[in-house]
């Protein structure tokens, strides 16, 4: 999502057009909050699964209420801005006030992982919002000839950071290599090699 972001104009551009670029920052706020969008669909199927809808509909009131104030205060300045900000809002408050009704009855990790994924995230988007900005500030590129170089720079710096910052373990290829079909094991096993690397053999 911090990728997808930091590319946002050019992302923009490719699936509607230039005249959509206008709206980079509503889009680019949009993806960077979709992590708390599948976080707080997991929470709320937990609060159903514990039997907690009355607290579930306490939450869903109040994110609904800052969402709905959020876009009547901000509208006249940011205009449809103000919607994606009201939006990501909702998100945030709904996944912060489900993890407080949660913790008391359930052991979640809503932020297991978040080092990691912190480091990649950054390691991604830096290089890529830099060269999506040269390529359109200096060289003027088109978004179709900008597509190829992003995406070079993409897997160079996922594969790098990847590996150097060590964000990815064995067991998590082996969950995927449960849910696949067999056809795609080897290729699944290239993609291991390529983002973890060779396993170490011990002395």
């Amino acid at each position: 999502s911090v990728s997808l972001a930091a590319v946002s104009s050019t992302a923009l551009e490719i699936a509607y057009g230039p005249a959509y670029t206008e709206e980079t920052t509503a889009f680019a706020i949009l993806t960077l909050t979709s992590i708390f969008t599948a976080q707080a669909a997991i929470l709320t199927a937990t609060l159903q699964a514990t039997g907690k809808t009355h607290s579930l509909l306490k939450i869903t009131l109040a994110a609904t209420i800052i969402d709905l104030a959020a876009v009547a205060l901000a509208a006249r300045m940011l205009g449809p801005t103000a919607g994606a900000l009201g939006r990501a809002l909702l998100y945030v408050t709904s996944v912060a006030l489900s993890y407080r009704f949660l913790r008391p009855i359930a052991h979640v990790q809503v932020f297991s992982g978040f080092r990691h994924a912190s480091i990649l995230a950054l390691g991604v988007g830096i290089p890529l919002l830099l060269t999506d900005q040269l390529l359109t500030t200096f060289l003027s590129l088109t978004a179709i000839l900008r597509l190829p170089l992003l995406l070079a720079v993409f897997t160079a710096a996922f594969l790098s950071v990847s590996r150097r910052a060590r964000v990815f373990r064995p067991q998590d290829f082996a969950i995927l290599k449960d849910a696949l079909p067999r056809r795609l094991h080897p290729y699944l096993r290239t993609l291991e090699l390529l983002i973890i690397g060779p396993p170490s053999t011990a002395p």
